[in-house]
């Protein structure tokens, strides 16, 4: 895994099968939680994960940093921000 950027951020909340620990649950960054509610996207109730209409992928790329999401060359937020670049050029 390479490096990134900025962190997600986290919840700390009762461990699974666990009635005495606790465990570190990642949760979206706050930036991206801003984000999406500025596009009209809808968080999920545990902020795990959030929903945009496809409209707004051009708005999205253009304002993440896609190595805030998944390092590497080969992830999904590389390939779309590489795609969204090419066809600016075209």
């Amino acid at each position: 895994m390479g490096e990134v950027e900025r962190p997600v951020g986290v919840f700390v909340v009762p461990a699974l099968g666990s009635s005495d620990g606790w465990q570190l649950v990642p949760v979206l960054a706050l930036d991206t939680i801003r984000l999406v509610a500025e596009l009209g996207g809808r968080l999920e109730r545990d902020l795990r994960s959030a929903v945009l209409s496809i409209a707004f992928r051009a708005a999205l790329l253009e304002r993440i940093n896609v190595h805030t999401c998944m390092p590497g060359r080969g992830s999904d937020w590389t390939r779309l921000a590489a795609s969204r670049r090419s066809s600016r050029a075209s």
